[in-house]
């Protein structure tokens, strides 16, 4: 029963990463021609729309991601486990809150 329940939710994990990655690129692909055409037209203005837009993206893939992390260590809680998640949601969070200043800096 318990390794019905931890295959379960290893494959939830790895459900949650490719939503994670669905994200990422159609966010990339929603915003490519916008930011081809700005880029291209030399629209300041516009590039920095664009790119709140992708900042405001990869928060969320960041997000998603953590989640994933959180889900895996809950499965297999070794203490190396937890520190590796201590160090990514660390990381994540610090790439975060500096992309989300950007973000805001920029608005």
């Amino acid at each position: 029963m318990i390794f019905i329940v931890t295959d379960l939710l290893h494959s939830i994990v790895s459900i949650i990463k490719l939503i994670s990655v669905m994200v990422l690129l159609t966010g990339l692909f929603l915003n490519l021609k916008d930011l081809t055409l700005s880029i291209l037209t030399k629209n300041a203005e516009q590039v920095k729309t664009v790119k709140n837009r992708l900042g405001g993206i990869v928060l969320l893939g960041l997000e998603i991601l953590i989640i994933a992390d959180i889900v895996e260590t809950i499965i297999n809680p070794t203490f190396d486990e937890i520190a590796l998640l201590a160090a990514i949601v660390a990381i994540r969070t610090a790439i975060s809150y500096f992309l989300n200043k950007e973000i805001q800096e920029t608005q």
